[in-house]
């Protein structure tokens, strides 16, 4: 027998046991002969069948005793009452009525029909519902049993007999070992367990093209902040790394994975949309071949921008510190910024601020610890000479060469000699004698024109800052300072 006849025997068998299941409800005979007889003669027709049996059954004689086959209309308590104490409002099937055989037949078809629209579900379908519960629970109980006890029915399903209201199943023997072990054998491949751990439902077929749109759109307005020149209070790399990766002309695949990567974040999942906008860009990612990118450069460009914010860092609290006139604090965090930001620069015009507005308050900072160093010494109080020599061997001195380095600044140059000149002009006063001692001691470390820079001390530590309090320090100083004057910058 091949596979297509024994799928059409068992739809057969199926169809004919539902037939009967319907005689049986309609009619009240369970005689399974009859019932295959009734079948056999109608040729298939329901109702045919009902009326010979009801034609055959009232011709029996009926016992004394009262009798009721009753089926149970789903929304009432109405019910199909074959008896003799039946009530005038019932059907009768023990009279010879054409009309209430008809009525019966219109009842029971009206009520598989109204089961169906309600719950979509057919009699096949409920039959074979009950079926696979009871094979679950078949299974379950058959855990506990001996090997023996479970082979104790027979496996073939038209052996077993119905038991009370439990529908006849099948006993599972073993029908899905096969594709257990297969399935097990593919879940051993790494690439097969990622697939199916990390799978998604997709999303529907009209949000993908609006999800990707809402990415392309994204990508649109940071081309266009990258294009505009804002004042200089406002800086767009500050708050998107593709508008720094933009301006410094970074590969496109570098600007295209950080823009997935920003919508494949889970953290921005705060939404339906946000989480089927973050499904697509996480999809794109994965479509994204290892060659297409390289990973080395990508991870230089990203390190470049986080050193950008750094750099901004540095220079936002130097700058911040100068304004407060704390001058000592200032000068680290100025020098740091300055060097950083010019490896930025000769890397590319947009990848640093402005130059010459960091070494404007550098220099500013240098020029103003050398005027607070000069007048402790011109104080003539021992501590306070002590103090400002202190500032200017410790702080000063071993950062002109810093200044003297770069050729191209030459207001540099010229700030450097203002103070020297500074201290030399002491040199013709009349002071105590260990205050000649202290600044003869002190002049040759200053003159010297060495550009090595000896002893150098860390950059200071910085704090942690959220790209919206970076932002908005950066604004306010930039402010502050666009009031004050440019001191001959």
């Amino acid at each position: 027998m091949t596979v297509e006849q024994n799928v059409l025997q068992q739809n057969c068998h199926k169809h004919q046991q539902t037939f009967l299941n319907q005689l049986r409800e309609i009619t009240g005979i369970n005689d399974l002969q009859v019932l295959q007889q009734a079948l056999k003669d109608s040729n298939g027709n329901l109702e045919l069948a009902v009326a010979f049996l009801t034609a055959k059954n009232a011709k029996l004689p009926q016992p004394e005793e009262a009798t009721y086959y009753q089926t149970a209309l789903p929304n009432n308590d109405r019910y199909i009452s074959v008896g003799s104490q039946a009530d005038t409002n019932v059907i009768d099937l023990t009279v010879d009525d054409k009309d209430d055989l008809q009525r019966a037949i219109a009842l029971s078809l009206e009520e598989s029909h109204r089961t169906f629209r309600e719950t979509g579900i057919t009699d096949e379908e409920q039959a074979i519902s009950r079926v696979l519960e009871a094979s679950i629970a078949e299974n379950k109980a058959s855990l506990k049993r001996t090997h023996t006890e479970v082979w104790s029915d027979s496996p073939n399903p038209y052996d077993r007999k119905r038991q009370e209201n439990c529908p006849v199943g099948l006993k599972n023997v073993g029908n899905t070992c096969w594709f257990s072990a297969v399935i097990q054998s593919l879940f051993n491949l790494l690439e097969f367990r990622r697939l199916v751990l990390n799978y998604n439902p997709p999303t529907s077929a009209q949000d993908v093209p609006r999800n990707l749109k809402a990415i392309k759109t994204e990508y649109a307005r940071l081309v266009k902040l990258a294009q505009e020149d804002p004042p200089p209070e406002i800086d767009y790399r500050l708050q998107h790394a593709i508008v720094y990766f933009i301006q410094s002309q970074a590969p496109k695949k570098i600007i295209e994975r950080t823009l997935l990567e920003q919508f494949a974040d889970r953290n921005l999942s705060f939404d339906e949309r946000c989480r089927n906008i973050m499904k697509v860009a996480q999809a794109k990612l994965e479509m994204i071949k290892p060659d297409e990118v390289n990973m080395e450069e990508y991870k230089k460009w990203h390190k470049d921008y986080r050193v950008f914010r750094e750099t901004t860092m540095y220079i936002l609290i130097g700058l911040e510190l100068f304004q407060n006139k704390s001058y000592v604090e200032a000068l680290l965090y100025l020098i740091y910024g300055y060097q950083y930001n010019k490896e930025l620069i000769s890397k590319g015009l947009y990848r640093g601020h402005d130059e010459e507005l960091v070494s404007h308050y550098r220099r500013e900072c240098f020029l103003k610890l050398n005027e607070q160093a000069a007048v402790m010494f011109e104080s003539g109080q021992m501590e306070e000479v002590n103090n400002g020599l202190t500032l200017m061997n410790e702080l000063v001195v071993p950062c002109l060469p810093l200044l003297l380095i770069d050729d191209i600044e030459e207001k540099d140059t010229v700030a450097v000699e203002d103070m020297r000149n500074r201290w030399c002009s002491y040199l013709g006063k009349e002071m105590e004698s260990d205050l000649q001692e202290k600044l003869t001691d002190f002049l040759p470390k200053l003159l010297d024109c060495s550009t090595e820079i000896k002893g150098f001390t860390d950059p200071p530590k910085l704090p942690n800052f959220s790209t919206h309090e970076l932002c908005e320090r950066f604004a306010r100083i930039m402010l502050s300072l666009s009031r004050m004057p440019a001191d001959g910058r």
